[in-house]
């Protein structure tokens, strides 16, 4: 009996030092701090909850993806633009499809978090940027809200004033990114400012479309002042 007794309190006492081993471990992976020029924030994983505006950065290690909580911005249904999500607080904001809630150098860090590498290969906004495309990790962006019929790809809610495809990609453009003050998340375009910006059109590929731009599809997305749901995922 005594042996017995020793044997279940050896099993008890070797759990318990697994238990204390492992849960460090696991608070690593599920939590991630981001120090961006405006604040800090620390984000815990939190599975397939979705972001709303009170809460809304969800950070997703398992799936390997960011989501966000952003406004639709119905001035983008008749008002062509060249930016897709950008920083609520950002001067670019006026013109954007979608706000964000989250400043673009915590974005930037999450994508490094999740693999990304910038590609930093476009020149200096007062430089001839026009020639260049875009390089770095691609970035898939998806699109949802409550009661849609699907998530869509963020090439399926614009109409696009040319035929390629969006190809987003990890430009990077962070020093350039924070002295601009834009807010620029993502754009329609290989962009010297935004953190992610479409490799398929460069400057130079638009030219005479200046005023033609991306629009939302009314048709699909939701009113002006809707939330949404964008999903962020390093791809490649």
């Amino acid at each position: 009996m005594k042996l017995v007794q020793n044997k279940w309190l050896l099993t008890a006492a070797l759990a318990l030092v697994l238990v204390v081993t492992i849960l460090p471990a696991c608070s690593k992976s599920d939590t991630v701090t981001v120090t961006g020029a405006n604040a800090t924030v620390t984000v815990t994983a939190t599975g397939d909850v979705q972001p709303t505006e009170a809460n809304p950065v969800v950070f997703d290690p398992a799936k390997q993806e960011l989501r966000l909580a952003a406004k639709v911005n119905g001035v983008a249904f008749t008002q062509p633009t060249w930016h897709a999500v950008v920083y609520t607080g950002g001067k670019a904001a006026g013109a954007a499809l979608f706000q964000a809630f989250i400043t673009p150098d915590q974005f930037y860090a999450f994508l490094t978090y999740f693999g990304g590498i910038p590609g930093n290969n476009m020149p200096a906004p007062t430089d001839n940027y026009n020639d260049t495309y875009v390089k770095g990790s691609n970035v898939s962006i998806s699109v949802t809200w409550a009661g849609a019929a699907k998530t869509y790809a963020l090439n399926d809610v614009v109409k696009n004033p040319a035929t390629k495809a969006i190809q987003m990609k990890f430009g990077g453009n962070l020093a350039v990114n924070q002295g601009a003050g834009t807010g620029c998340i993502a754009c329609f375009y290989s962009c010297p400012i935004g953190i992610v910006s479409n490799a398929s059109y460069n400057g130079t590929d638009l030219k005479g479309q200046s005023t033609a731009g991306f629009l939302g599809n009314s048709t699909i997305l939701p009113k002006d002042g809707s939330i949404v749901v964008l999903t962020f995922k390093v791809t490649a």
